[in-house]
């Protein structure tokens, strides 16, 4: 079964995109995301995140904190970390945004106000890309999966 990490600090894309994923059969773990105080993840400061080593495929919401309030890790920051680390990334933006990922092959946009049926299609294409036999560098010295599907940690936790 494929997992998917969930990146976003606003309840309703957790409301709307984590039980459809759950029903289509993929285990579901979230993150928040940089928070405040300075709007920097363990990802950020590390350069490493132990939830994305652990994921087949990050869903991340481009509207995080450090965007909004111009401080900490920005949208760029947290693709290009996951992207270092080898994952797949579905970026939940709007497609006119110039934050556009359309340039890179690695990276699949679905439109901010999408129907859950376009995250499950741009999911599935990604982990079939990656393929069963897909394995890195990364997930091996992250050691066994310690999640279960529906787990939300906060980064006091990590």
């Amino acid at each position: 079964m494929a997992s998917v990490l969930l990146v976003t600090d606003r309840q309703s894309v957790k409301n709307s995109f984590a039980p459809v994923l759950e029903d289509a059969g993929y285990e579901v773990v979230t993150c928040p995301g940089p928070q405040p105080p300075n709007y920097l993840c363990m990802g950020a400061r590390c350069g490493h995140c132990p939830l994305a080593a652990l994921a087949d495929v990050v869903f991340a919401d481009a509207d995080v904190a450090g965007n909004r309030v111009g401080e900490g890790a920005t949208t760029e920051d947290l693709v290009r970390l996951y992207r270092r680390m080898h994952r797949p990334v579905v970026l939940l933006d709007d497609p006119e945004n110039p934050r556009d990922r359309r340039g890179d092959p690695r990276v699949d946009v679905v439109p901010t106000h999408c129907a859950a049926l376009s995250v499950l299609e741009a999911v599935a294409k990604v982990v079939g890309r990656a393929g069963d036999g897909h394995t890195n560098e990364t997930e091996e010295l992250a050691g066994p999966k310690r999640w279960t599907a529906g787990t939300t940690l906060d980064h006091g936790q990590l």
